[in-house]
């Protein structure tokens, strides 16, 4: 079984969040990630993010969703989160 805490760290969650799009809560996640030393290629990355949305949406509702995509792109596997305002 997988332990999800591992995958994140509070460094990479965003509370009470607002974002304009889809895209750009995206790019907000891709550079979390990048700051923290997780990709060796942001821009891949998020191409390969964007693909994956373009098979069907990784919404989960309520706000929430799990952007992915399969690239070499990520140096350690993790994942950022928001948190919309209001929930």
């Amino acid at each position: 079984m997988m332990n999800l805490t591992s995958l994140t760290n509070p460094s990479l969650i965003a509370l009470q969040t607002r974002f304009e799009s889809r895209d750009e809560a995206i790019i907000a996640l891709a550079n979390k990630l990048d700051q923290q030393g997780k990709l060796h290629d942001k821009d891949k990355y998020l191409k390969a993010v964007f693909a994956r949305e373009q098979q069907g949406p990784t919404a989960l509702g309520e706000g929430l969703a799990v952007p992915h995509g399969k690239t070499n792109a990520v140096r350690l596997n993790s994942g950022g989160t928001t948190v919309p305002a209001g929930c």
